[in-house]
């Protein structure tokens, strides 16, 4: 006999899928309880933010609602202070028991954003007309954040992520919630795993010396170090094992650098935007490394340094440069890995590298897991490009890159595409100056007729496609053998 209910733990899976691709789990609250009680704890976890495209927002008219529904969570003391201090909750608030436990649900604490608001909350709730009131309005709305904040890290039970930032202790009349004094701080600070932090020189020491008395078990820090914190650098000494960095800055921090030695066989993630702010030397000695991710201007020594280390576990490597790529000493950095590489992705300026050839070919040696990919091109590497397509069979999307001035023959490049890519293949993309003849597109499209999900293409050309060969695309688009972005 078919059961009518899925058991919670199926049901919680397949919400969890949901979510991770961006379907919408609200209405889901309104299909039964069992249904209400997995949805609640998802959408929960980060509540202040919401996904819109591609980013993270903060809504407003979404913020009032959340706070709103947490102060129902207060106690009654802090109901009746808020009272006392003229902060007026719903009438039916006092007597109000809320259906879940919201605040133990939360996964991630950003003051400032809770910051935010409460300050709407406020606004809304209590109107302040009056010039003369505005400091009392300001008043409110820091005791209305303190309360919150007080319930948060006492029932906060999944905290696990700190957000934290200079005008997450300020208020309008430059008054400061001390965090780590708070009622529970020392017991919220234990269960951080993971930090994030800009410009920590605004931070009061204190409060980065108290984390480092408080938890060793840090795991993940995101933090601008442009200039030096002492307490943050205390705190870095003293966790455990950092495994992943994050790090946003204009000049390498000696100290920072130094702390972070002693964390070097426990790191797996690096990522560092603006100059380099981790030594070549600290970054070699990182060998447990799956993830590499350097935005920005990098030493001339920094590759010649690498070189020499070995990254047998990196799976993911990208890089953006704003100076020259040298593909030389990539492709050295390629070949010390060991087949676990998914993701590698190469951007560089408005120059075309050399070694190409070499690179690609490198790939397809050494890469035979590779899913996503973005490298340079130029017509001559249409055979190590077909060479790489046909050992690496879990090509999932591909971009080629060329800034080459004069147009290059763009037939060859189509048909190694088309006659070694494997079935996996779900997008490509073309970025340069090609021509092309209609024949190899129509080539192209009737062979994707077999496939189940039709393949993305995108060109961006500074060359134009032929009427014909724009006509062609566009029909097969809307017969839906292929999906077309000109």
């Amino acid at each position: 006999m078919a059961t009518t209910r899925l058991p919670k733990d199926c049901l919680n899976q397949i919400l969890v899928e949901c979510r991770a691709n961006k379907v919408p789990l609200f209405n889901y609250l309104f299909v039964n309880w069992s249904w209400c009680e997995c949805v609640i704890p998802l959408i929960w976890q980060n509540p202040f933010e919401q996904e819109v495209g591609d980013g993270v927002v903060f809504q407003e008219e979404r913020s009032f609602k959340l706070i709103r529904t947490l102060t129902t969570c207060l106690p009654f003391d802090s109901k009746e202070f808020l009272d006392e201090n003229g902060i007026k909750l719903p009438s039916n608030n006092f007597e109000i028991q809320a259906l879940f436990d919201y605040p133990a649900f939360i996964q991630k604490l950003e003051p400032q954003r809770l910051s935010w608001a409460t300050r709407e909350w406020i606004d809304k709730s209590i109107p302040s007309t009056a010039t003369q009131a505005i400091d009392e309005h300001n008043r409110k709305k820091f005791i209305l954040l303190q309360e919150i904040l007080k319930l948060l890290i006492r029932r906060g039970k999944r905290l696990s992520k700190f957000v934290l930032s200079h005008t997450s202790t300020v208020y309008d009349d430059g008054a400061q919630i001390p965090i780590h004094l708070l009622p529970h701080a020392q017991k919220f600070m234990k269960q951080i795993r993971s930090l994030v932090s800009a410009y920590p020189h605004e931070i009061p020491d204190s409060t980065f010396y108290s984390l480092a008395q408080s938890t060793t078990n840090i795991e993940a820090f995101d933090i601008s170090v442009n200039d030096e914190s002492e307490g943050l650098i205390q705190l870095v000494r003293t966790q455990r094992g950092i495994k992943e960095l994050t790090l946003t800055g204009d000049k390498l921090n000696s100290k920072f650098d130094e702390a972070l030695k002693a964390h070097t066989q426990t790191m797996t993630y690096i990522k560092c935007s603006g100059t380099l702010s981790i030594s070549p030397d600290t970054l070699a000695q990182c060998r447990n490394l799956k993830v590499l991710i350097l935005f920005g201007i990098i030493p001339k020594d920094t590759f010649t340094i690498l070189v020499n280390a070995q990254f047998p576990f990196l799976q993911k490597l990208d890089i953006e440069l704003q100076n020259k790529l040298d593909l030389e000493k990539l492709t050295r950095i390629i070949q010390t890995t060991t087949g676990r590489m998914e993701v590698l992705k190469l951007r560089w300026g408005t120059y075309d590298p050399e070694n190409t050839h070499t690179l690609i070919k490198a790939i397809g040696d050494h890469c035979p897991r590779i899913v996503d990919l973005m490298i340079p091109i130029k017509f001559k590497d249409t055979s190590e490009l077909a060479f790489l397509l046909s050992k690496c069979r879990h090509v999932r999307s591909i971009v080629l890159i060329s800034k080459f001035c004069i147009a290059q023959d763009g037939d060859q490049l189509v048909t190694a595409i088309a006659d070694n890519a494997s079935a996996a293949l779900k997008r490509f993309s073309i970025n340069g100056r090609w021509k092309y003849t209609p024949e190899v597109w129509q080539m192209f499209c009737e062979r994707q007729q077999s496939n189940s999900s039709p393949i993305q293409i995108s060109l961006i050309d500074k060359v134009r496609l032929s009427p014909e060969i724009t006509k062609l695309l566009r029909d097969y688009d809307k017969s839906g053998r292929i999906r077309y972005h000109g």
